[in-house]
């Protein structure tokens, strides 16, 4: 698609306006009054040759390079290229590309203009300085140009259409310190002994099912009580442990919504999300995941493959936050179906809420006694208690920050008692502060998978 449209600049209409001061004056003086007359034909021949200086949309051709993954506060450059397509004698004085108007990105100039490649004849770059500024995805589809002629006397603008380009925005990326996430999974005997329980005789598979033996199936996993009931060989299927099964369960309810220093909430978790996933496939292990709200929204199973978590990556509208009341109870159906046997469930959720926290332990028992579960959430650093104790000024403190004050103290009494409750039944709490995010999350997989390990 490409769109354009021309207009005379105010430069011609303040010469226009004064030359036709000299047209008062011939109304007297018949000399002047040719003048007058000579000029304005010299004058509307001048704007009909500068109007030729101008770009014709349907020559031209541009594309945009980018990048596909973007972290929080990095500075970018976005370069995009413009063909001319036709050799233009009278090239106009200035081809600017505008910078569009975007949540994710915060560009230095609003103009950036075109320059000649020293590459190839008739093409033009041009380069946006920009700071990602907003999580979420993003995606060009146009380019919106600003053309000014060679007398600077009509002024063009073009939206020419390019291949979509798209990209996301990621939390920072930084490393959490080791002391601090030793701090947040402390006294939680998941991160250091996982599911060896289950590992009696240092046996490294695990019963998974029974089917029709087929050759080269091995010969000693053959069940000779199925084999004799359904009068054909059956053999036992079993699932290695050198490779897990990664569950993630996306909660979209209302404690989702809303924002995060300038960024939507559950955009931090749909980051993520995809992070884990991206670790889970590089170390060789298949993801399972699901969004659920007051019902699931989007489901994915037995996945090895990125390309699979694309609508994840674009931030569809299935995986919007929505103001509705989550449904925990559809967690252990949901992951029932897609895990018979064990796996890594992780259920990212606002854990901040006590009544999140009370409808987790419940749906969350019979899950722990099969599967290695663990809740992660991310904290709002203005409601954390550490952060507030540094903050406030203790001999100096009004009501509202004592109200604050107590009201942080006792949500974090509530969640030490959540996560010691949830740690009886076998699982695990982890939240994290949105500067770390990314690699707590990683790094609790990490831990959780080595210790699955036989």
């Amino acid at each position: 698609m490409k769109l354009t449209r021309s207009c005379l600049t105010d430069r011609f209409f303040a010469a226009y306006g004064l030359w036709q001061i000299v047209g008062v004056f011939g109304l007297v003086q018949p000399l002047i009054l040719t003048i007058y007359l000579l000029g304005s034909v010299i004058m509307l021949a001048l704007v009909w040759l500068d109007r030729r200086s101008l770009l014709q949309a349907r020559h031209l051709q541009a594309h945009l390079d980018l990048p596909r993954s973007v972290e929080l506060e990095q500075r970018v450059r976005l370069q995009a290229t413009l063909s001319l397509g036709q050799d233009n004698r009278c090239m106009p004085t200035r081809i600017e590309w505008e910078a569009p108007v975007i949540a994710a990105f915060r560009f230095d100039h609003p103009l950036v203009p075109f320059r000649a490649s020293a590459a190839a004849d008739r093409l033009l770059l041009a380069s946006h300085a920009a700071t990602a500024a907003g999580l979420g995805y993003f995606e060009w589809t146009t380019l919106h140009l600003v053309v000014r002629s060679r007398l600077l006397l009509w002024y063009q603008q073009l939206d020419i259409g390019i291949e979509p380009r798209g990209g996301r925005v990621h939390p920072s990326f930084r490393h959490i310190p080791a002391p601090d996430f030793a701090e947040r999974v402390a006294h939680q005997p998941l991160f250091m002994q996982g599911t060896r329980q289950i590992l009696q005789g240092q046996v490294a598979d695990q019963f998974h099912s029974i089917r029709r033996y087929q050759y080269p199936d091995c010969l000693r996993h053959i069940d000779a009580k199925k084999s004799a009931k359904y009068a054909q060989l059956m053999t036992r299927m079993y699932d290695e442990f050198r490779t897990h099964h990664l569950i993630i369960a996306l909660d979209l309810g209302r404690s989702m919504c809303g924002r995060l220093r300038n960024s939507a909430k559950h955009d931090y978790y749909l980051s993520a999300c995809l992070m884990l996933a991206q670790q889970a496939i590089a170390a060789g292990d298949q993801v399972s995941f699901f969004a659920f709200a007051n019902t699931i929204t989007y489901a994915i199973r037995h996945s090895r493959h990125l390309a699979s978590f694309e609508p994840l990556f674009k931030g569809e509208t299935r995986l919007q936050a929505r103001e509705t009341q989550s449904r925990f109870d559809l967690l252990h159906p949901t992951i029932a179906s897609m895990a018979g046997q064990r796996g890594i469930v992780l259920v990212l959720t606002d854990l901040t809420s006590p009544s999140v926290q009370l409808a987790l332990l419940e749906a969350l028992t019979p899950i722990c006694q099969r599967h290695l579960t663990l809740a992660v959430g991310l904290q709002d650093q203005n409601l954390c208690l550490n952060e507030l104790i540094w903050a406030l000024d203790p001999d100096h403190l009004s009501e509202g920050e004592q109200a604050r004050l107590l009201y942080a103290s006792w949500l974090n009494d509530r969640f030490r008692l959540f996560r010691m409750r949830m740690s009886r039944l076998g699982g695990g709490v982890v939240q994290g502060s949105d500067a770390t995010w990314i690699s707590l999350v990683t790094q609790v997989y990490a831990c959780m998978r080595a210790s699955l390990r036989a």
